[in-house]
């Protein structure tokens, strides 16, 4: 989402959002939904390659990492009761690390295909199940762009007053 506040609306000049502005995001709009097969043609490269890591957030990093731990200890533990010696040395982590990296791909593979529906619905003019004009489309975003409700919460660092 992006916000308008009213010095950006105040650079747009005297017809504000109303003019130029809004004519270029229709433009702009028109061009996204014809060449819609392009953009997500270039946008699904991402999806399939294997150097680009989705955001991992740190609540899951963290929940993988005590299953790492869990697995190491498990496995250390039955060792060392069946040699009858305890062991320094860390459980052999290449099954477990493959286990965590396969939930991790097919995790953000399920994030990407999810991310990319809604860019394709967007594309489409499917916002919130309603079929849109491309006028009603920026018409809709450049309302939500300039909502007050909206513009209230943006970080109060920014100073957007």
């Amino acid at each position: 989402p992006f916000r308008l506040t009213r010095d950006v609306i105040d650079g747009l000049g005297i017809c504000g959002t109303q003019g130029l502005f809004k004519k270029s995001c229709e433009i702009t709009l028109e061009l996204m939904r014809r060449y819609a097969d392009t953009l997500i043609t270039i946008i699904e490269v991402f999806l399939y390659d294997p150097l680009y890591q989705w955001q991992l957030s740190p609540q899951k990093a963290l929940q993988l990492q005590q299953q790492f731990d869990k697995t190491n200890d498990s496995v250390a533990s039955s060792s060392s009761r069946a040699s009858g010696k305890t062991s320094m040395q860390p459980a052999s982590s290449s099954t477990s690390s493959s286990i965590v990296g396969e939930s991790v791909t097919t995790d953000t593979n399920k994030m990407a295909e999810r991310l990319l529906l809604g860019l394709r619905q967007k594309l489409q003019g499917v916002e919130r199940l309603n079929q849109m004009t491309i006028k009603a489309h920026v018409n809709m975003l450049i309302q939500e762009a300039t909502s007050i409700d909206n513009l209230s919460q943006l970080f109060a660092g920014w100073q957007p007053y």
